[in-house]
């Protein structure tokens, strides 16, 4: 899976219906596709036949039995930026990418998910959300990676960095869709790997701002990897798809 121009049609449609105070700019949009087209060219020549190709697997919704309460949940006030934290409950441990996930995360239930063995790729998760709790939890495996969640349509959008090996997701309920509860969502998840063209910096504090690319100095403000055009430019920026299995799960209430 690279991007293709799907992905800024996505992005247009997107800044549209959030309003006018998220103008789109066409040169933006031009500067983007361009870096589009020079990110599939490269993932073609690197990741070129069969290999090329990104797994990504659904992990549809259990049915909890009696499993174990797990570790508290995480709260949905603070930064958008966090950083994971090791617990000693066994629910918190990072668990097997590629294995089942978690039934239930404290009193909620697991509604949903998916997976991938590709890095710096966007995989969208479609839920349907029973309330405003909404969690998601996305194991990793590269401890120097980024963990970008964001909401289809809204400004819900959280980036964490994966030291702990699995990080934990919630929304402000007044950044998420006004229908939330009322239809099917999407949640894309990012998973990217280590890598210096991202700094743990913010804009306000940089001498060399670019608020269109969220870049600070030339590289990539952790902070602004929430916006999905962001994201996008740093998946371009790395090349296309990179190694590294993943898994995310979505938790809401019964």
């Amino acid at each position: 899976m690279t991007y293709t121009e799907e992905d800024l049609r996505e992005l247009l449609t997107e800044r549209t219906a959030l309003g006018p105070g998220r103008s789109v700019s066409i040169a933006m949009i031009r500067r983007r596709g361009r870096r589009v087209k020079a990110a599939r060219w490269a993932a073609g020549v690197a990741l070129a036949g069969a290999a090329a190709a990104v797994v990504v697997w659904a992990l549809p919704a259990t049915v909890p039995t009696n499993a174990p309460a797990p570790a508290a949940q995480p709260s949905a006030a603070g930064s958008t930026t966090t950083s994971a934290t090791t617990s000693a409950s066994a629910s918190r441990k990072p668990v097997d990418p590629r294995g089942p996930l978690p039934k239930t995360f404290g009193d909620l239930v697991n509604i949903g998910g998916a997976g991938s063995d590709r890095s710096a790729v966007s995989v969208p998760v479609t839920v349907e959300p029973t309330s405003h709790l909404t969690t998601v939890s996305v194991s990793c495996t590269d401890p120097g990676g980024w963990v970008v969640t964001q909401v289809k349509n809204s400004s819900a959008a959280k980036v964490t960095d994966c030291a702990g090996g699995r990080v934990e997701h919630r929304y402000a309920k007044s950044a998420l869709p006004p229908d939330w509860t009322s239809k099917p969502q999407i949640i894309r998840v990012w998973v990217f790997p280590a890598t210096s063209l991202v700094e743990r910096v913010s804009l306000a504090d940089c001498e060399v701002p670019d608020k269109v690319k969220g870049t600070c100095n030339g590289r990539f403000a952790v902070e602004e990897l929430t916006r999905f055009e962001v994201t996008i430019g740093l998946g371009a920026e790395l090349g296309g798809v990179q190694p590294g299995a993943w898994s995310a799960a979505v938790f809401d209430k019964r």
